[in-house]
């Protein structure tokens, strides 16, 4: 029994070696990729990735650009993957609306399938950029001033705040705080925004569990499954790795966002419901929208996805933008002028 057992185990790992001895040979020399310059080794393995993001601390894209020293514009940095860096290549690699491109599902993974951005799918996710993208127009941008107006003066009470009592304020986190205040009152109206502005003090929570999750990627992109374990069981994968640690806590608002999706679902079920300029409630209230985008799952996954990503971009540009005028002081000065001569105290 002991040789046939080890018999097989000998099969199963010669087995082993030769699949993925054809993989790599045909990654290396049959690829419609392996005419394209770059490293063997990245060539042959994703693994090559994996090292510079998790062992070096997510410096791959230092590594590309080493790379592209070596190698020229366009580098082969994946099996599957090319990075190029020559402007003459811009309208082949964002060839519009009109060409098909349907994402790699590799690179979409965030553990949120039902979100815009996890739509691999070429027209689907056409359709649903379609949707969401006329919230986001000019026009729409212009309508939305008066919350915008709001928000930004319940930051500034906190600034003057700041200024009376001599206290310091972390700019990413106010920024923060002002960006998800504005994004959730947006998508979901004004009785079911978030109310961090509302606070007396304002706190880095959403920031760090935000920023938290991000962080993440780098592993959850290369280990999948970690992310499904971490949210099935956000404080056990916590005890395990402290990294998923802010998983936890991140849930706790996820599971807001997902209460807030049922809220505005069961309003618009009612027959007296009002309609809301707010994007989801539009969404539901859309004929045109199909009604498989109208599901539950699919918009929780969506908001969920929203409401970090669209906190974030904002916050962070408003920080480095304004650490970058307090740190240049003849841009502060003219910064200063020109405020003051537009709005005159």
């Amino acid at each position: 029994m002991n040789a046939l057992v080890l018999t097989y185990l000998i099969g199963a790992l010669l087995s082993g070696i030769l699949y993925a001895s054809g993989v790599i040979y045909h990654r290396l020399f049959l690829s419609p990729l392996a005419k394209f310059p770059g490293p063997r080794l990245a060539a042959a393995t994703g693994l090559y990735e994996l090292y510079f993001q998790l062992i070096k601390g997510g410096k791959f894209t230092w590594e590309i650009q080493r790379l592209h020293q070596r190698y020229g514009p366009v580098v082969r940095i994946k099996p599957f993957e090319l990075h190029v860096q020559d402007a003459d290549f811009y309208d082949t690699l964002y060839s519009g609306p009109m060409r098909k491109r349907d994402k790699d599902p590799w690179f979409v993974y965030i553990g949120w399938p039902g979100a815009i951005f996890s739509t691999q799918g070429h027209a689907l996710h056409t359709e649903r950029r379609r949707v969401l993208g006329q919230f986001f127009s000019k026009r729409a941008v212009v309508e939305l001033q008066p919350v915008i107006w709001e928000k930004v003066r319940a930051l500034c009470g906190h600034f003057s705040a700041a200024a009376e009592s001599h206290s310091v304020l972390e700019l990413h986190a106010c920024f923060q705080c002002l960006a998800v205040d504005l994004i959730s009152q947006y998508a979901f109206g004004g009785q079911h925004g978030f109310r961090y502005l509302d606070q007396p003090v304002l706190t880095a929570d959403w920031k760090f569990k935000a920023n938290s999750s991000f962080k993440l990627i780098n592993t959850v992109r290369h280990f999948p499954w970690l992310y499904w374990v971490a949210h099935m069981v956000p404080r056990l994968a916590g005890m395990v790795a402290p990294a998923f640690a802010p998983v936890y806590r991140m849930e706790e608002d996820q599971k807001e966002v997902k209460s807030k999706v049922r809220a505005i679902i069961a309003e618009h079920n009612r027959p007296d419901h009002e309609k809301s300029p707010a994007i989801y409630p539009s969404i539901l209230d859309n004929e045109d929208v199909a009604p498989s985008e109208k599901e539950y799952r699919r918009l929780a996954d969506d908001a969920i996805f929203l409401t970090v990503a669209g906190s974030g971009a904002p916050a962070q540009t408003l920080a480095i933008t304004l650490f970058h005028i307090l740190n240049n002081g003849d841009v502060h000065q003219k910064v200063t002028a020109e405020l003051f001569a537009a709005f005159p105290f």
